[in-house]
């Protein structure tokens, strides 16, 4: 599936979450064991849509203590359209996100956070 922003389409068919074979709970990809009912949990597909509930920005330059060529990076925690809420690194944000609309954009690197952009 892809999403239509205006002049770009983002792909937000690679975004999965858990759901409990037994309840049809929702969680977070790093969710194992559902907390309501002890039931397994199997991945399903989610619209990799959300919103920004709280968010930081790390700023290597300005700290003093990192690497200068490393631009600032901003994590959230992002409430998905279908529940859970998950930590999530946005790009592209200059601003204010918190209350903003994001989309799943790509899977992140290795040890990061997916990467969401603001819709």
């Amino acid at each position: 599936m892809s999403v239509d922003h205006g002049t770009r389409t983002l792909r937000t068919d690679g975004f999965m979450v858990r759901s409990c074979a037994c309840c049809a709970t929702l969680f977070a990809p790093e969710t194992w064991v559902c907390r309501d009912c002890d039931g397994d949990l199997d991945w399903v597909p989610a619209t990799g849509l959300g919103t920004v509930v709280s968010w930081t920005r790390l700023d290597p330059a300005a700290s003093g203590g990192g690497d200068q060529a490393l631009a600032p990076l901003t994590i959230a925690i992002v409430e998905l359209d279908e529940g859970p809420w998950i930590y999530a690194s946005i790009e592209s944000c200059g601003g204010e996100p918190r209350g903003a609309r994001v989309v799943f954009e790509r899977e992140p690197l290795v040890g990061r956070f997916p990467v969401f952009t603001l819709s």
